[in-house]
């Protein structure tokens, strides 16, 4: 008999820099400048970027993204299916491969506008942390990709460096 474990990655298609780009509504290079975690029914935090360019669309000089995940400040209590308190309150949701953004993080990322909120494109795969040399970072670890029409995708290669980025971005 198999028992089956916590899951260690969530389940995505993989998006290529192409798919990410053509899809996202708006694709900006911009600083992390507010951060802010909250619970409404699951933990997600809020962040706010400074937008210094805009590579595709055209929007305000603030984007604000709702992300899935986070640790609250101080945990909330939760009402379970029959109405009384879990025993444990909730201080946070862990969410596999989700993007992760920091206070000051120099970024680049691939913007879905919702009806309510922006998310990032692709989950971790839209979101890129530039070094002050240029160089791109991409924390891809918490995604495992699935086979779509009928083939293994290659693994995820994406370009290393800032130029590289832009060029794939606005070919």
């Amino acid at each position: 008999m198999l028992v089956p474990g916590a899951a260690t990655s969530t389940l995505v298609e993989e998006l290529p820099i192409t798919a990410l780009s053509d899809g996202a509504d708006r694709v900006v290079r911009g600083t992390v400048v507010e951060q802010e975690t909250f619970f409404d029914g699951i933990v997600r935090t809020r962040v706010t970027l400074a937008v210094s360019e805009d590579w595709v669309g055209e929007g305000a000089e603030m984007v604000e993204l709702v992300l899935p995940g986070g640790v609250l400040d101080e945990p909330v209590e939760v009402l379970g299916a029959d109405g009384h308190p879990l025993k444990k309150p909730v201080a946070g949701t862990l969410v596999f491969g989700a993007p992760r953004a920091e206070l000051g993080d120099d970024v680049v990322v691939f913007v879905d506008k919702g009806a309510d909120v922006n998310t990032v494109r692709g989950l971790s795969q839209g979101l890129f942390r530039v070094d002050p040399d240029g160089v791109l970072g991409r924390d891809v670890s918490g995604l495992a990709f699935a086979r779509t029409r009928g083939a293994a995708p290659l693994p995820t290669v994406a370009p290393t460096t800032l130029e590289g980025l832009r060029v794939a971005v606005m070919r």
